[in-house]
């Protein structure tokens, strides 16, 4: 029927179909506006620049307040750039670690939370860790 049903913006498909035909992004809006969006097609259409202008672009906006958001992005999309990203900067911020969305995070996916208490322990205490399970 020729209509594209989409979750995501008309300014997100517009930029995408953009860097399709151009091999660039009209503007930098959409980069900076919604780079989460802009990630989950770049990553579905295998428009692997795109993803690493929006990776990129994840990283910068990278705080307190959506951290979590960012990590479970990053897994959602297979994304060891994001996520090595996210470890570091709560590692480096722990007070995020005190946050309720944060710690609902341990519910949602134990695997992603305990994968964060590997990457966010010091090596010194992981070391220490895996002596006494010995």
């Amino acid at each position: 029927n020729g209509v594209w049903n989409t979750a995501n913006s008309a300014e997100v498909m517009r930029s995408v179909l953009a860097f399709m035909y151009i091999g660039k992004l009209p503007e930098r809006g959409v980069l900076d506006s919604d780079p989460y969006s802009l990630l989950s097609v770049a990553t579905e259409y295998g428009l692997d620049y795109l993803v690493k202008l929006s990776e990129t672009s994840c990283i910068r906006k990278l705080d307190d307040d959506n951290a979590k958001d960012i990590l479970q992005l990053a897994d959602l999309h297979c994304s060891p750039r994001i996520k090595t990203a996210c470890f570091e900067y709560i590692r480096n911020n722990p007070q995020v670690l005190t946050r309720s969305d944060m710690m609902a995070l341990a519910g949602e996916n134990k695997i992603l939370w305990r994968e964060l208490g590997e990457e966010i322990t010091p090596p010194s205490k992981r070391s220490a860790k895996r002596a006494r399970k010995s």
